[in-house]
């Protein structure tokens, strides 16, 4: 009787043990992930936040044919790493240069975009997509101006 009596002690401690495990997974995952930044852009959690100094450069008036760069400095305000998988310019007169090694947070860093205004003219928008490990994963940088024509137009 002793024995039967230990027993069931036993089992019912290792039940008691379980249903609090598995009650503490339940309220880990409840919800959706979500990215904690503060309005500063300081995270309070682990993911990486990708923040620009300047997501929007104005590169002000060109002539025809002249080739602009501009560097986006950003830097990872995050808890960890942040990659950037890709960088991908919304047209072939633009090209993205990104760091290919991870950003630790609080480091900062650039990416280099180069634009050949051969054959554009008058406004321009161009939009560069950056897919990266943080949450939202894809951010979106762009510069404009105004080129003007051909001498004699």
């Amino acid at each position: 009787m002793k024995y039967l009596l230990s027993l069931i002690g036993v089992i019912g401690i290792l039940l008691f043990s379980q249903c609090d495990y598995i009650f503490k997974a339940k309220k880990m995952n409840t919800g959706t992930m979500n990215n904690n930044a503060t309005p500063n852009g300081e995270n309070t959690d682990a993911m990486p936040v990708m923040v620009f100094e300047e997501d929007d450069h104005d590169f002000g008036t060109i002539q025809q044919g002249e080739k602009i760069n501009f560097s986006f400095k950003f830097t990872n305000k995050g808890g960890s790493d942040l990659i950037i998988n890709n960088c991908a310019a919304s047209c072939g007169c633009t090209v993205p240069n990104w760091p290919r090694q991870p950003i630790s947070p609080n480091e900062w860093a650039y990416i280099d975009v180069q634009f050949d205004s051969e054959g554009k003219q008058n406004e321009i928008t161009k939009e560069v997509t950056i897919s990266t490990n943080c949450n939202p994963a894809v951010k979106k940088i762009k510069f404009h101006g105004f080129v003007k024509g051909p001498a004699g137009q």
